[in-house]
């Protein structure tokens, strides 16, 4: 699907300021994660997830939102509210799934659903899931070896940060504070993004 000249225009504008929020001494960038922090906090899901993960959710939300024509005005005010909704959606689907047992989930799900339809469903969504694989794969081979070795320990292996620092001070010698680290893997995981939706947009 081709993207319509402005929607890549807001796209370029809307990867400007994420970007400049992985600046070092960006006070902006301080005030945005000490907020997220805030609201992980606040909702009990600080063990489970961390600013870092919370703004690659935002920032996937908003080339989503941009792909669909419709306009951020204010990218840095957008991605502070998006991230509230977002850890505020986390916390409700976590409270959600305490209340309901996986039997109750199962049996709902075999009374509503139309077989037929579900075939048809699963077709489609395996041939999506496919052509995501197929994208993914691909926009990771053009990454730099550190942006690959950054992305498999945090998101595949899920390793901490800290344990991140370790793993990157066997094999590079250097010793890296944990914030420079995540600012590096968010940045692995920002190009990541933006080769996979060049990819999927052709």
């Amino acid at each position: 699907m081709q993207v319509p000249s402005f929607a890549s225009i807001d796209r370029q504008r809307f990867d400007r300021a994420v970007e400049a929020l992985l600046k070092p001494k960006n006070p902006y960038a301080y005030s945005l994660f000490s907020a997220i922090r805030r609201y992980l906090y606040q909702f009990n899901l600080y063990d489970r997830c961390d600013e870092i993960d919370i703004l690659i959710e935002a920032y996937s939300r908003g080339v989503k939102k941009i792909h669909r024509g419709e306009e951020i005005f204010n990218p840095k005010a957008w991605i502070r509210t998006t991230a509230f909704n977002i850890v505020r959606e986390k916390s409700r689907d976590l409270q959600r799934l305490s209340r309901v047992s996986y039997s109750e989930l199962t049996e709902q799900d075999s009374l509503t659903r139309d077989p037929k339809q579900y075939g048809l469903d699963s077709l489609v969504a395996e041939e999506e899931i496919q052509a995501d694989l197929r994208a993914v794969i691909a926009a990771y081979r053009q990454l730099s070896r550190t942006d690959r070795q950054l992305i498999d320990w945090h998101i595949v292996q899920k390793l901490s940060w800290a344990e991140v620092r370790d793993r990157w001070f066997q094999l590079e010698g250097t010793c890296l504070t944990l914030e420079a680290l995540r600012k590096r893997g968010s940045r692995a995981v920002l190009r990541l993004g933006q080769l996979y939706d060049r990819l999927r947009s052709c």
